[in-house]
């Protein structure tokens, strides 16, 4: 039968191997139709497992204020991130709208790599044991008033909006993947605000 000869590709599947283990060459895997028990001991994207890759973070911005239109934060990120979760925090009042927005790798541009990459931020959530174990993240102290950027915060990249006054709120973005040179950034309404927090939760892909 012609079917015998037929051949299924792993191709896919070898790629997936690469990226999660880092690996390179051929990997040769194999299909073989015979039924296996299989036992699975733990998931090795779990917490704890990779020195890098897999490792679940935490990231929020520093107490903002002072806001006005076109007022921005966020986060640019030199690793590929899978992002599961959004926040925006009010302490007092806040801007009517805040929005979050998505800038791929090839819109990240020099204004906004200038104004994003200021201090080391963020922290490990998985076994993190020594204080200088770092992740791999940069933003600036306070939001930046900058009408190009403010003006690039539109509809076709808006991934996230919260209301003004709202006290606090997550949005829970499933697997939203980032690649590296991508950004995540808030937009502020007109309104003035005393303060307000921003930030993100994922892991490293």
């Amino acid at each position: 039968m012609a079917f015998d000869k037929a051949k299924t590709s792993f191709a896919q599947i070898e790629d997936k191997f690469r990226k999660a283990f880092n690996l390179a060459g051929l990997i040769g895997a194999t299909f073989e139709p015979v039924i296996r028990p299989v036992v699975n001991m733990g998931d090795l994207n779990e917490p704890g497992y990779a020195s890098f890759r897999g490792r679940h973070f935490a990231w929020v911005s520093d107490g903002l204020s002072g806001f006005a239109a076109n007022h921005v934060i966020g986060l640019k990120t030199p690793v590929d991130l899978v992002v599961t979760e959004l926040l925006c925090a009010s302490q007092s009042g806040g801007p009517g709208i805040v929005t979050a927005h998505y800038f791929a790798p090839d819109q990240t541009t020099a204004a906004i790599t200038a104004i994003l990459t200021r201090t080391n931020a963020g922290t490990w959530v998985d076994q993190k044991l020594v204080t200088a174990d770092l992740v791999p993240f940069f933003d600036r102290a306070n939001n930046v008033a900058d009408a190009t950027i403010g003006a690039a915060c539109t509809f076709q990249n808006r991934i996230a909006v919260w209301a003004g006054a709202m006290g606090q709120g997550s949005i829970s973005c499933g697997m939203m993947h980032v690649p590296a040179g991508g950004t995540i950034i808030w937009n502020f309404g007109s309104a003035a605000a005393t303060g307000h927090h921003v930030g993100l939760y994922g892991r490293i892909f």
